[in-house]
């Protein structure tokens, strides 16, 4: 998931919650069955054991939140169709995931409420995540996580430097350094150097990868060199070959990449800095889950939502993630929303075939499908 966002975000900033999708699509996946569930599951947590997959989530969620991390889900239903979800499968998810149930109309009042609930469960940093409710649409599945944690050391007046960030794109942009020594943990491997700092309570850290190996002669060369000197998305650097685009650097590193570069923890002595910044990130998740094998839920043709409710057909129409993160002297505050928009689609699916232009066709034994006769028709005589 974060190595498809990379890749679509040529050089633009991107921050994901993959924890924010999970829940949001857990809390989904509990009213699927058949193949949409194996899909789903599959491709939420691969390799997993069905039932082991399902309780995930709330243990994840017991296991991350705290006074600094917050965790809301909840279940909004348009009130017309109320009555057809099943109230075991409402009941699951208000107890496994704490999750607030509200009926409204599905018009701009409910997107407004629905925004409104996501505006006060994100510290205000997301105020609107649904732009509009469809008459089809019928539930709106949602998380929201709200991050606000100070540094265990924070940077006192004369560690912030003005300087230059050079862009993916070879601009400059003006920016104020957080700058210091020795408070924080090193990290490498064979393609990138970084560091963790902690932040107050030791349940958190920020970390740091910088594409580029770290130099003999000191290991904040690389750090160095890109955050003041000129180093560019196009630019290799000579003694290591490096490229510095950090989307398609992010986008091609593997899981075992990133538990290599965990595990290189060190106590080396780091001098260190890294910009203020405040960004945020909004996309549809859509593509990416169908990509990544969850294909079903979203084609109205296989989705099984039998769990849910006994409508059919009954799928996901799309799934709406936004972010957004201000890193500065104090600490970080960071949030992120998604939404899993359900939807019924009455229509019945009727194919067309409209032979207006040239065609082939066939005489064939039922039996064997082998033509007895084949042939085009190319004009009408």
């Amino acid at each position: 998931m974060v190595n498809r966002c990379a890749a679509d975000s040529g050089n633009e900033n991107f921050m994901v919650s993959t924890d924010s999708v999970l829940f949001a699509m857990e809390m989904t996946a509990a009213g699927a069955d058949g193949e949409t569930l194996d899909q789903m599951l599959g491709t939420l947590m691969p390799g997993v054991d069905k039932e082991d997959a399902l309780l995930f989530a709330a243990d994840r969620m017991d296991q991350i939140k705290s006074s600094q991390l917050k965790i809301a889900n909840s279940v909004w239903i348009n009130e017309k169709s109320e009555p057809a979800f099943f109230s075991n499968y409402l009941k699951y998810v208000e107890n496994n995931f704490d999750a607030k149930i509200d009926a409204l109309p599905f018009d701009a009042s409910g997107a407004g409420k629905i925004n409104s609930w996501v505006n006060d469960n994100t510290d205000g940093m997301i105020p609107t995540l649904i732009d509009t409710l469809e008459s089809d649409d019928l539930m709106v599945l949602v998380n929201a996580l709200s991050f606000d944690a100070k540094w265990k050391k924070p940077f006192e007046a004369k560690n912030v430097e003005d300087g230059y960030f050079t862009r993916a794109d070879g601009g400059r942009d003006k920016c104020k350094y957080l700058c210091g020594e020795k408070d924080v943990t090193f990290l490498h491997n064979d393609k990138a150097t970084g560091l963790l700092k902690k932040y107050d309570g030791e349940k958190y850290a920020f970390m740091i990868m910088l594409p580029g190996k770290a130099q003999d002669d000191g290991i904040m060369s690389e750090l160095d060199a890109i955050l003041n000197g000129g180093t560019t998305t196009s630019h290799e650097d000579e003694d290591d070959g490096i490229t510095y685009d950090i989307n398609s650097f992010i986008a091609d590193m593997t899981v075992e990449d990133y538990w290599e570069f965990w595990k290189s923890k060190n106590s080396d002595d780091v001098e260190y800095e890294f910009p203020e910044f405040t960004s945020e990130y909004s996309t549809s998740m859509k593509d990416i889950l169908i990509d990544m094998g969850m294909e079903d839920a979203f084609d109205a043709s296989r989705a099984d939502f039998g769990n849910m409710s006994n409508l059919k057909p009954l799928f996901i129409s799309d799934v709406v993630h936004k972010t957004k993160i201000e890193v500065n002297a104090l600490g970080t505050k960071a949030a992120a929303s998604t939404g899993v928009i359900i939807e019924h689609n009455d229509v019945i699916l009727q194919r067309k075939v409209i032979c207006n232009r040239p065609f082939a066709y066939a005489i064939v034994d039922l039996e064997t499908g082998l033509p007895i006769f084949f042939g085009t028709v190319t004009h009408i005589e």
